[in-house]
């Protein structure tokens, strides 16, 4: 029978190396008032953490799109998350990076801020939605310094539980007529031999910028430029992109077909090709 003690989920807390549930945040932290402060999140393919640096580079750009001063350097916070991955008892985890204010004067002014990495199981989303692909609603709303990824989810949460109740599995989110991004992905459409993603207002995911590198390499011209919901009927194919999702196919969006209404070719080929390239980046013979 397995030791519990070596199944356990350890993280890393301003210094310290610590069983995930003994991490606490004080209740005056900004992130907890006022809800500020940023994160990222990252996962391993056969234990190597994938596009590390991609996702420390825009860690710390969100810490300067939200002005919170820090002193931590990308070199620490590499070596934090390799030793993570080395310890975890998973065969393959994800990291959760937190950077919080600190506890400051008045409950409005930043203190000293903290540093949080948790170790966590990875959830992949139902195989059914890649078979068969996943029906999205669109909302109005503009997220709040978006090239941050900042912990002001609630939008996200509300809307996306409300969706999910009305038969929808995304919700993706417009300023007027111009589509943007998902709740937490980014959004792509296929059309002949351009694949085409919003540029306005969007967070640059690791995986929207690895997917454009990939497509560019198939030869897909690649355009970033803003996206009209009147277009939606040019569109071929549609599919969103994230760490956990990776390339999940989107059929239909506010009840409007994309194209044959299947996840379509480009599509398929893509997520295979984004797999086999997984495999060779993270050092596995495919």
């Amino acid at each position: 029978m397995d030791d519990p003690l070596s199944q356990r989920l350890f993280g890393y807390y301003n210094g310290r190396y610590l069983p995930t549930e003994d991490i606490r945040l004080p209740v005056y932290d900004l992130l907890i008032l006022r809800g500020l402060g940023v994160f990222d999140y990252l996962r391993t393919y056969h234990r190597v953490p994938f596009l590390l640096d991609d996702h420390l580079e825009r860690f710390f750009r969100s810490a300067d799109e939200m002005e919170i001063a820090h002193g931590i350097s990308p070199d620490h916070l590499r070596d934090v998350i390799y030793h993570l991955a080395a310890i975890s008892p998973l065969p393959e985890s994800a990291f959760r990076l937190l950077l919080t204010p600190g506890m400051g004067d008045h409950s409005l002014m930043p203190g000293h801020p903290s540093l949080v990495v948790l170790t966590e199981a990875i959830h992949p989303f139902p195989a059914q939605w890649y078979q068969t692909g996943i029906a999205a609603k669109t909302i109005s709303f503009d997220r709040y310094r978006p090239l941050a990824k900042s912990v002001m989810y609630s939008q996200a949460v509300l809307e996306l539980a409300l969706a999910r109740q009305e038969g929808f599995q995304e919700v993706i989110y417009k300023t007027g007529e111009y589509l943007t991004e998902g709740t937490t992905c980014n959004l792509f459409f296929i059309r002949e031999n351009e694949l085409i993603t919003p540029s306005n207002l969007v967070l640059h995911g690791t995986r929207r910028r690895f997917v454009m590198n990939l497509a560019g390499d198939c030869g897909f011209s690649v355009l970033e430029r803003p996206v009209s919901i009147h277009e939606l009927s040019s569109f071929q194919e549609c599919f969103i992109t994230s760490t956990t999702r990776e390339i999940l196919p989107v059929c239909s969006i506010d009840h409007q077909t994309i194209g044959s209404g299947k996840p379509g070719p480009v599509t398929r080929m893509l997520h295979q090709t984004y797999t086999a390239r997984v495999m060779k980046e993270s050092g596995t013979p495919s």
